[in-house]
């Protein structure tokens, strides 16, 4: 099998491996020199299995300041379309939602109505710069947006201030990232 790794289940696949056998792009991938083409691999018969899931999550720009209030979530309005799409094509996806996507109403009511959906599912994310408690992190803003660089006390008071907005919203996370 092309791609085959020692170690490596059958069914995991590179994008570009998937793409080439069965026939998932029509267009050039950037950064990618050889154009789809049938290759020797699995069949259509054979089951490959593919995670996929989704940050759901403030939208800012990733060149300044992580944003600890005031950023939009609009980006999330446009997830039942996007589900609908994975639908068609059998992907069962995964939204990692984090607190300011609970906290405002049009983006808290997407994330509901995709929990309900038997081929979707919600789980909870964090990004410890937007999540109460607030407080002041000695080192690195980078190192500060990863919740075990937080004292533990603080880490499991930001995890319950988000399971909290879940279970406030109808709730119930069946994941974390």
């Amino acid at each position: 099998m092309r791609g085959a790794r020692p170690g490596v289940p059958k069914f995991l696949y590179t994008a570009h491996e998937a793409r080439d056998n069965f026939f998932l792009s029509t267009h050039q991938c950037r950064g990618c020199d050889t154009a789809p083409r049938k290759t020797s691999g699995p069949t259509m018969s054979e089951q490959v299995l593919v995670m996929t899931t989704v940050d759901t999550e403030e939208e800012w720009d990733w060149d300044g300041p992580f944003p600890i209030s005031g950023a939009s979530v609009g980006n999330a309005l446009r997830l039942p379309a996007f589900q609908d799409l994975c639908a068609r094509y059998g992907m069962r996806t995964t939204y990692f939602a984090n607190l300011a996507i609970l906290e405002e109403d049009g983006s808290r009511h997407v994330i509901q109505e995709l929990a309900r959906r038997d081929d979707a599912e919600v789980g909870m994310h964090i990004h410890p710069w937007h999540t109460p408690p607030l407080t002041e992190f000695r080192g690195s803003p980078a190192r500060a947006s990863f919740l075990h660089n937080h004292p533990p006390e603080i880490a499991r008071a930001k995890l319950e201030t988000v399971y909290s907005a879940f279970r406030d919203a109808g709730i119930a996370p069946t994941s974390f990232r």
